[in-house]
């Protein structure tokens, strides 16, 4: 009897599914590899081969998963990019010198 890891194939039908929504096929920012880099790679854990080796995989045998996990997937994802995009401000007053810096100013 061949091993027949179930599990596997819905993380491929989710890969799959991630790829339908942040793919645009002609938008370099929303390329297959830039989606990989940004967000793919940390939540499933998987190289950019392994990727697009999933999205060739047919998972038609697989019953297609609930609209809310799908939408519900997608706010997370979409929270994870807006905190990724965020600026990170510093003051300053409050901005600490890094050690070349420092040495540069007492030697002038």
């Amino acid at each position: 009897m061949p091993y027949n890891n179930h599990y596997q194939r819905l993380r491929i039908k989710c890969v799959q599914i991630f790829a339908e929504m942040y793919y645009e096929k002609e938008n370099q920012r929303r390329c297959h590899k830039r989606n990989w880099e940004r967000i793919g790679c940390f939540i499933f854990g998987i190289s950019y081969e392994t990727y697009l080796a999933y999205l060739k995989i047919d998972t038609s045998d697989i019953p297609p998963i609930p609209s809310k996990a799908i939408e519900e997937m997608q706010r997370l994802i979409d929270e994870l990019l807006a905190r990724e995009s965020r600026p990170v401000r510093m003051n300053a007053k409050h901005a600490r010198p890094n050690a070349k810096t420092e040495e540069r100013r007492e030697s002038e």
